[in-house]
């Protein structure tokens, strides 16, 4: 509950749309912070690229996706 009329006009004008198109300093370094224990989570650069990352994410569900039609096919048999 806001603890006043001002408090309650700031507390309904924070949105993540605004928080993201405003992109405060904090919220950059959050992001490259995360960005980085990812890339060290799977193995790969810290310095990776996005379209790099995206790429390899996206192989990597591939895969995945294609070892669980296997495993479905070889149960059913």
């Amino acid at each position: 509950m806001p603890l006043s009329e001002k408090a309650e006009i700031d507390y309904r004008k924070r949105t993540l749309g605004r928080l993201y198109a405003e992109r405060p300093t904090w919220l950059d370094n959050a992001h490259r912070e995360l960005d980085r224990a990812v890339a060290v989570a799977y193995g790969w650069p810290e310095d990776i690229s996005d379209e790099d990352a995206l790429a390899r994410l996206m192989k990597l569900n591939e895969e995945r996706s294609q070892q669980a039609r296997d495993r479905a096919a070889q149960a059913a048999e």
